[in-house]
């Protein structure tokens, strides 16, 4: 087996900056939750639930090396903690603001689809009173 070296080195120059992503992330976690604790608690929007959004089954793949496992939990981390962000950004808009924009988006999150496209004052009001409810979500 031929070790490409110039491939291994630009692992290796990334890899710190990489891993060291890790602390934003910690800090983005627990902001997040509490957040939730103290935003969510007070309005009464209902909780996003972290284990309706962090999975982690591809490091089983037994295919995989120690390495490529950890880089496996690490990316699973990071890209449902960022789906996890994304929910509870979904609600909080949904209570704050649930009108959808004039442009189209590329990602819509779960409550996205329940928005108002009126901008008639009285039947914005009226269902903006109803969607702060979350009654599908209880």
């Amino acid at each position: 087996m031929k070790i490409d070296f110039k491939r291994v080195a630009l692992f290796l120059l990334v890899s710190p900056v990489t891993y060291l992503m890790i602390f934003p992330a910690l800090a983005l976690h627990f902001s997040l939750l509490t957040y939730q604790a103290f935003v969510f608690r007070v309005l009464k929007i209902p909780f996003v639930s972290s284990k309706d959004f962090f999975f982690y089954d591809r490091q089983l793949i037994s295919k995989l090396n120690l390495f490529e496992k950890i880089n496996c939990y690490y990316c699973s981390y990071y890209n449902n903690l960022l789906s996890y962000a994304v929910e509870i950004a979904g609600r909080t808009e949904r209570f704050w603001c649930p009108i959808k924009y004039e442009h189209r988006l590329f990602r819509k999150h779960s409550q996205y689809l329940k928005f108002m496209n009126s901008h008639d004052g009285k039947i914005l009001r009226t269902k903006w009173e109803t969607l702060r409810k979350f009654n599908e979500l209880k």
